[in-house]
């Protein structure tokens, strides 16, 4: 699936690690291209709709990944996360905080597995939009209340 119509945002505080992202990745997708978590942040807010978020963990501070998550996922709780992080195998606190969020990859990176969890997280995305759609519009029919205990 290649959609360069709906944007990922990729923010990673390694400028060698954003330059292999948009070499690699702004081929199939609309690339936004953040160096920190709260310059990540702004872009989101930019932004209508911004599907999938790749992410370090570990940036500014320990859990400025994880914080950009957290703020992510009040804005738009559809939005769907990657970490790639150099903390696999660590006993890392905020790893093991995000698993349960998100999905997670080892730096480096294969490029392959990326894209697969590109993918993965595109599909979880509109499966997020069309269950939630589809319950907002029983719950606005005239006898939503008794659809919705069926």
């Amino acid at each position: 699936m290649q959609n360069k119509s709906l944007p990922v945002l990729a923010v990673e505080d390694d400028s060698t690690v954003l330059k292999i992202y948009r070499n690699i990745l702004g081929k199939s997708y609309d690339l936004l291209l953040a160096d920190s978590a709260e310059k990540g942040l702004a872009l989101f807010k930019e932004h209508d709709e911004i599907p999938v978020v790749i992410t370090d963990i570990a940036m500014e501070s320990p859990s400025a990944g994880i914080d950009l998550i957290n703020e992510i996922e009040t804005l738009s709780p559809a939005t769907q996360f990657i970490i790639i992080s150099g903390l696999h195998g660590k006993n890392s606190v905020a790893l093991q905080t995000a698993r349960g969020k998100v999905a997670s990859l080892p730096k480096p990176v294969e490029i392959m597995y990326l894209k697969l969890a590109l993918e993965a997280a595109y599909s979880r995305y509109f499966d997020y939009r069309l269950m939630y759609g589809l319950l907002d519009l029983v719950a606005a029919h005239p006898h939503g209340d008794r659809l919705m205990s069926v």
